[in-house]
């Protein structure tokens, strides 16, 4: 690819690992893109109708030893 564009390896890797952060792969159909709600730079996780409480993070740091 690299040759094909006339770059170096290096720069063809930053290239592609930019725009797999701007436009990640979702499940789904191969090469499909959805939209993606972000909030400072991290992607955010589809609600699942439930809250999350300090209560839980602490169980499942219990359950993992953390």
């Amino acid at each position: 690819m690299a040759r094909r564009e006339g770059s170096t390896t290096g720069e063809m890797i930053s290239t592609l690992a930019r725009r797999g952060l701007v436009n990640p792969v979702v499940k789904g159909t191969k090469n499909t893109r959805k939209s993606i709600v972000m909030r400072g730079g991290v992607p955010l996780l589809a609600s699942r109708g439930e809250l999350v409480t300090l209560e839980h993070v602490q169980n499942l740091m219990d359950q993992e030893g953390i």
